[in-house]
């Protein structure tokens, strides 16, 4: 919980001090990612992007299975073991799929330096070309 707030501060204070241009200065993690792969140390940094990213999947399945049991009067699905339907199960699984892939919209546009050359950045740039969808990215 600790580091999750932690990254949503650094991540409003890296729009506070540099706010969005075309030329956006890199943040100290993805300057971090970039020293490591240019030291010959890209398995580290790829481990502590990966180990980021698997505990942001993680808090977004545990949210979603306590957004099922936490609201007093409303009961959103829930899940209990015995007695989860298969349609609480898919609700549950569409909900993380829809969150999983902002997550890759919010790792892709933090770590922009280091995951610069993937094939991710590189579809995010397409669709920012669109007339349509470069307003919501």
């Amino acid at each position: 919980m600790v580091s999750n707030v932690t990254f949503i501060l650094f991540r409003l204070f890296a729009q506070l001090v540099f706010p969005p241009t075309a030329e956006r200065p890199s943040v100290f993690i993805d300057s971090f990612f970039v020293y490591l792969s240019n030291n010959n140390a890209t398995f580290v940094a790829v481990g502590m992007l990966m180990a980021i990213a698997f505990y942001f999947a993680f808090c977004i399945i545990r949210g979603s299975i306590f957004l099922s049991g936490a609201m007093p009067f409303i009961k959103l699905h829930p899940i209990a073991e015995d007695k989860t339907w298969l349609n609480s199960f898919l609700f549950h699984f569409s909900l993380c799929s829809l969150a999983a892939t902002a997550l890759i919209h919010l790792l892709a546009r933090t770590f922009p330096k280091f995951l610069g050359s993937g094939s991710i950045i590189t579809l995010l740039n397409q669709l920012n070309n669109l007339k349509i969808i470069r307003f919501i990215l």
